[in-house]
């Protein structure tokens, strides 16, 4: 057997999500199949709520967003079974990967390190705070998604192509 390199993993991943966010994008709202399409990159949440209240969230969501009305937005999606700021960021980075990129621990834990927010309440452990998955992480999302914008801006380039940026100096 072929072991892959971390590159060509991340690779196979970027398709993976590519192909899944090409089918998906353009829905005025999701099914819970459509979600369930997230498992292999959010791999342990469980969607149990009916399809109605799916797609009614989701359509909602999206109109949110689509008004830069981000915090509502996010807010909205975690009202799903399952779903957590990280996977709401993921699914509307898949949605409007112009507007949004994904948030998720491992980026948590790296603009922790580094002293990347003015929100000094950032709780010590990511996974097991009480706080995490959400009402600790919004504000802190909110910041990382101006500060993504910014940086995209300056350096006059998508936001979906400095988030890949951001992927790749991670495996090296």
């Amino acid at each position: 057997m072929v072991k892959l390199t971390n590159k060509e993993k991340m690779d196979n991943a970027r398709k993976k999500f590519e192909k899944i966010a090409k089918q998906i994008r353009n829905k005025k709202e999701w099914s819970s199949s459509d979600l369930l399409k997230l498992k292999d990159f959010k791999p342990k949440k469980n969607f149990l709520d009916s399809e109605e209240k799916i797609k009614e969230i989701t359509r909602k969501a999206f109109k949110l967003a689509k008004r830069d009305k981000t915090e509502d937005a996010i807010k909205e999606l975690c009202n799903i079974n399952g779903v957590t700021i990280s996977i709401a960021s993921f699914i509307l980075t898949i949605k409007f990967p112009e507007r949004y990129v994904p948030f998720d621990v491992i980026t948590i834990n790296e603009l922790r390190k580094k002293k990347c927010f003015k929100q000094n309440d950032m709780p010590k452990d990511t996974i097991n705070s009480e706080d995490y998955p959400f009402f600790g992480y919004l504000p802190h999302y909110l910041e990382y998604i101006e500060l993504m914008r910014k940086k995209a801006k300056e350096k006059g380039i998508k936001l979906e192509d400095l988030e890949r940026e951001k992927w790749e100096k991670r495996i090296k």
